[in-house]
């Protein structure tokens, strides 16, 4: 099978936007250049890895460093059978039909709807809505999903603490703390969301203690459990980075905070959601984003943050670990915006 790997972080804005002639904001295009290289860490042998003109060289001396035996292309080869870009939307389609992808290998535009429609953070209250009658301890709030500014600034001027999340934006981008800003200017950019996307979702502000995912492969309505994702955010939703480490370790840290029996609920649980609500309408990795939060009187796990229907940083994180971090060691990843690509640190003073 000869598998052609493309990273397009940008795809999360296409969603929103829904067009198949998109350009992206101009930190998000860098991003996706600056990183091309990036499915090299969890690509398979003899993998394509589709890049950018200029970044060979480089690309090829990384991989000769770590004994990576992937291909670098700038553009597809013709034996090319399967496509994995990092996620699927109707601008990703035409970028690899623009790059000669044939048609018959991509994504209909009936699934690329159906997985858009699924890619709306709604999802997650459809996600709750069974994990309520699943989970062995009380789930937080339902998040709302509403186009009323007047719900919204009644909820605000009760002095009740919220997020307010556009239902699709990438990267953490897209979230408004109600802490954070004045009553009247939350509500503007309320109602522009609403203008721009439909509605707006609202749910209440919880305490974080770590912020965590359990990652998942989807195939034929199955989700087969991957691994943990512990990462690190700048504030509530920006993205910073990844702990590298073996799966029981990453295990023990969710354990100092909450029970193993919890943890494997909860694991457990989300496999049965994600079967009932994701179905067999969306083929390939996903991570469900979760939070380990201060409930008052006892710590809780908020079991479904967020669903992302496709390849995720933890799920970097995860093969990084599994494939080239040494036994024993732990360490971290973070993406730096630059000319080259993903930085990580080894630490091994941890756990020892």
């Amino acid at each position: 099978m000869n598998k052609l790997h493309l990273f397009n972080p940008e795809n999360d804005l296409a969603l929103a936007s829904n067009m198949p002639y998109y350009t992206p904001p101009a930190a998000a295009a860098k991003l996706a250049k600056s990183a091309c290289m990036l499915p090299m860490w969890y690509a398979d042998r003899g993998d394509y890895v589709l890049i950018n003109r200029g970044y060979r060289e480089w690309c090829e001396s990384v991989a000769d460093e770590f004994c990576l035996e992937v291909n670098f292309v700038t553009d597809i080869p013709s034996h090319v059978s399967v496509v994995l870009p990092w996620g699927w939307s109707r601008y990703t389609k035409q970028l690899l039909l623009s790059h000669g992808m044939s048609r018959s290998l991509l994504p209909t535009d009936s699934q690329l709807n159906t997985i858009r429609a699924l890619s709306h953070r709604h999802t997650s209250i459809d996600m709750y809505e069974v994990l309520t009658k699943l989970l062995p301890y009380p789930a937080p709030p339902m998040p709302i999903d509403t186009n009323d500014v007047l719900l919204i600034e009644s909820e605000l001027k009760a002095g009740r603490q919220k997020y307010i999340k556009s239902p699709w934006s990438g990267s953490g981008r897209g979230i408004i703390d109600t802490t954070t800003a004045p009553i009247k200017q939350v509500i503007r950019l309320a109602a522009g969301v609403i203008a721009r996307q439909g509605s707006i979702l609202m749910e209440e502000r919880l305490d974080k203690i770590l912020d965590f995912a359990m990652l998942f492969d989807m195939n034929d309505g199955v989700a087969s459990f991957v691994g943990y994702s512990v990462f690190f955010n700048l504030n509530y939703s920006a993205y910073n980075g990844n702990r590298l480490a073996a799966e029981y370790i990453l295990q023990q840290e969710l354990q100092h905070y909450v029970s193993r029996y919890d943890i494997e609920a909860t694991r457990e649980s989300v496999k049965i959601a994600l079967e009932k609500v994701i179905a067999d309408k969306y083929n390939g990795p996903l991570g469900v984003d979760m939070m380990i939060y201060d409930g008052g009187n006892h710590i809780n796990i908020a079991p479904c943050v967020e669903v992302n229907l496709r390849m995720t940083m933890g799920r970097v994180a995860h093969e990084l670990s599994t494939r080239h971090l040494p036994n024993g060691f732990c360490g971290s990843m973070s993406m730096d915006l630059c000319d080259k690509i993903c930085s990580y640190k080894l630490d091994d003073s941890i756990y020892r």
